[in-house]
């Protein structure tokens, strides 16, 4: 069975250029569009996504269908994209990470609303049934954080266990250390852990701690604590065997295409030979 790849970025798709001058939308767009032609990732979960990126886009995702999921903070999305040369939508749906879960509301002293989007496809290159979960937690409230991850595995629950499982995210949570100057703990990826996910970067490369994501527009120049505490989007997998995986870091003399690096990661099934 051949593999398959995903991709999951924080595109900051919303920020303006009085918010964000010359790091603003309309200045990355074209940098987005190159990195997702030379990667050309079958499943993509974006994060911080608005509906006006798609006009942006849409030259380099030419065979992709998409699900935006539910309106979150700034006015943004987590879609879930697909290939549709190799995926075929089986159903989808969303939900807003707050006690009630049907309306966009901050809950649990979370700075912003947040939510999350799943799409079940069919590899028709395998015959094989694949869920697709993106999400973007709170940057501020560890109790958002806790509440909407279980929320996202309560789901999880009602599937059958032998699921194949990609979890895309913005987690704004280390794996292993607290973030600095913030209430950040492993406490979440704990609970992921719990149920069967692997952080797929490491699962692949082996590499503990692993460098950071977000690296504020400042790429090779940013320069996390000791402990790499700012590795925030750890992708997961359940019942998938993970190939290879990359933080897609710029180099030196190139400019960012956000203020979080992408993750990609190339996947198969656990049997497959």
């Amino acid at each position: 069975m051949d593999p398959f790849s995903f991709l999951s970025s924080n595109l900051r798709g919303w920020a303006t250029p009085a918010q964000d001058g010359a790091n603003a939308w309309v200045v990355r767009a074209p940098r987005v569009v190159a990195l997702l032609r030379t990667l050309s990732p079958h499943i993509i979960g974006f994060q911080e996504f608005d509906a006006d990126n798609l006009v942006d886009l849409q030259p380099a995702l030419p065979h992709h269908a998409y699900t935006l999921g539910r309106e979150s903070d700034h006015q943004s999305y987590v879609p879930v994209f697909w290939d549709r040369r190799r995926f075929a939508p089986v159903s989808q749906g969303g939900a807003w990470l707050n006690r009630w879960q049907d309306r966009k509301a901050r809950d649990w002293g979370a700075n912003n609303e947040r939510s999350m989007t799943w799409m079940e496809l069919v590899d028709q290159a395998a015959d094989r049934r694949l869920l697709c979960v993106n999400t973007h937690l709170d940057h501020r409230s560890e109790t958002a954080r806790v509440r909407g991850t279980q929320l996202i595995l309560d789901f999880l629950a009602d599937w059958p266990h032998e699921t194949p499982v990609i979890i895309t995210g913005d987690f704004n949570a280390s794996p292993f250390q607290p973030v600095p100057a913030l209430l950040a703990t492993p406490r979440i990826y704990g609970l992921f852990a719990e149920a069967g996910f692997m952080d797929a970067y490491r699962s692949a490369t082996g590499i503990w701690p692993p460098p950071a994501t977000f690296h504020n527009y400042a790429g090779d120049r940013y320069v996390p604590d000791q402990y790499g505490t700012w590795y925030i989007d750890w992708p997961l997998t359940r019942n998938l065997r993970v190939v290879s995986a990359q933080i897609v870091r710029h180099g030196p003399s190139a400019e960012p295409v956000s203020d979080h690096y992408p993750i990609h990661a190339v996947v198969t099934y656990t049997d497959a030979a």
